[in-house]
């Protein structure tokens, strides 16, 4: 089943990743993907039906021996996402599990403790935001990431052009700027200035009461902010934020922003910010089948999942794009207040325009050619 030309246009994007022969075979999957809604590559090659004319061995080693580059691939994506961001681009963090088990599979296993896994989820962290930033000097990024990314090692090697925000320990010891110098004085120079309220003392002393809209509701919280130093970085100041909910059950939390400028307002909300990605792995999971991959060598384990976020972004691109209009909110007494699409009703509107596409190319003709595709976009539609 071939793809509408508005997201073939998007897949040419890719093509400067890899050869001529991978990218041919990516085509294919691709569609086979987004019809099947299945990481599984025998799935793919199935979906795909007339398109799929290589040996199935071929696509198996699109994902585990072919020579092509995920970070080039997920720059590419950027590039084309450009004209929908501003000067400044928020990039959510954060990391989800792919239950997957057998004894020649690679990487199963290592994420079973997080608290373990920290410090090299923080190297990778930092090595992928080098690439992207070096990529993109001229831009300036602010991730957004849960304490597990936002620790001080991920701190203290933050390319230049790259801001972030997330949680602090309630306990966590905070300093002043490191006073100048005098002449004349002896012995090793001060790193850190005086010691600083914790997030837990802030909030034992003055708070401002506010009201915030975050996650789709309105919390009452008592708030307590400065400007402070880490231990671990004490050249770099922070906005520091102590807050305690006054109804429901967030109870008492610490956050710190490099935007040392900023608001405590503004730091909860770009918090706050982070559930998008949440949602991005519920969609991925359900729709695109993100735990499903087969594979078992490292390439294949390492590449397949990521498709499928890259794949995602794609599917919202072209609706973004040209999808929107042929889409309809639906007219159903149990949605009666839908007005904005969900990840599943971008990638139904996708299926249902390809269908539509390929009965119209077939040139029907007769009273019951408009049937027929009608009927076929209902079938795609109920069976995705």
């Amino acid at each position: 089943m071939d793809l509408v030309p508005g997201f073939q246009e998007l897949l040419q994007g890719l093509s400067p990743t890899m050869t001529a022969p991978s990218f041919a075979s990516l085509c294919t999957l691709v569609s086979g993907w987004l019809f099947s809604g299945r990481g599984i590559v025998t799935r793919m090659i199935v979906a795909a039906g007339s398109g799929a004319t290589k040996h199935f061995s071929s696509y198996h080693r699109l994902m585990s021996a072919a020579s092509w580059s995920l970070d080039a691939m997920g720059l590419a994506v950027l590039t084309m996402i450009e004209p929908f961001l501003g000067d400044g681009v928020m990039l959510g963090l954060d990391d989800t599990l792919a239950r997957k088990r057998g004894l020649r599979m690679f990487g199963t296993g290592m994420h079973h403790d997080p608290l373990a896994s920290t410090r090299s989820l923080a190297f990778v962290l930092v090595d992928q935001l080098r690439i992207l930033c070096a990529a993109h000097e001229n831009r300036r990024f602010h991730v957004v990431a849960d304490s597990a990314y936002g620790g001080q090692n991920v701190l203290a090697k933050l390319p230049g052009n790259c801001d972030l925000t997330s949680r602090l320990l309630l306990a966590a010891r905070l300093y002043d700027a490191r006073p100048e110098r005098q002449p004349g004085t002896n012995g090793r120079p001060r790193k850190r200035g005086q010691r600083l309220p914790s997030p837990a003392d802030m909030l034992e002393g003055r708070c401002r009461r506010v009201s915030l809209s975050i996650y789709g509701r309105s919390y009452r919280s008592r708030i307590a902010d400065q400007v402070a130093r880490v231990f671990a970085v004490p050249d770099r100041p922070l906005r520091i934020v102590a807050s305690e909910a006054l109804e429901g059950g967030r109870g008492k939390e610490a956050f710190y922003s490099t935007c040392h400028e900023a608001t405590a307002e503004q730091v909860i909300r770009w918090y706050a910010m982070r559930w998008s990605v949440e949602v991005t792995f519920r969609d991925s999971k359900q729709c695109l089948g993100f735990e499903e991959p087969q594979g078992w060598s490292q390439k294949a384990v390492e590449r397949t999942a990521p498709l499928a976020m890259l794949l995602h972004t794609l599917v919202v691109l072209w609706f973004a794009k040209e999808g929107h209009r042929l889409w309809q909110p639906p007219n159903h007494r149990w949605y009666p207040g839908k007005a904005d699409p969900s990840f599943r009703d971008m990638l139904h509107t996708l299926r249902r325009a390809s269908v539509r596409q390929h009965v119209l190319a077939m040139a029907l003709t007769g009273r019951g050619s408009r049937k027929l595709a009608r009927l076929l976009e209902h079938a795609v539609a109920m069976a995705a």
